[in-house]
């Protein structure tokens, strides 16, 4: 159980941390970030970037 909690906070720890990052580029361009946005940056991130990574990977070894 406290492995399952782990990974849960490191998982939300760096969705927070890639956030903040997505937010000040936002906020660079002179965009609003709002509560529902902020949400989605931090829980939704690293699912996007794994289905992306397993799609590539799936494409490279993929035999023609």
């Amino acid at each position: 159980m406290a492995f399952i909690l782990s990974v849960v906070l490191y998982y939300l720890l760096s969705g927070l941390i890639i956030a903040f990052g997505l937010e000040l580029m936002i906020r660079k361009c002179d965009a609003d970030v709002n509560f529902m946005e902020r949400w989605a940056l931090i829980w939704f991130w690293p699912i996007m970037l794994g289905i992306c990574v397993v799609y590539f990977l799936i494409g490279l070894f993929e035999k023609d």
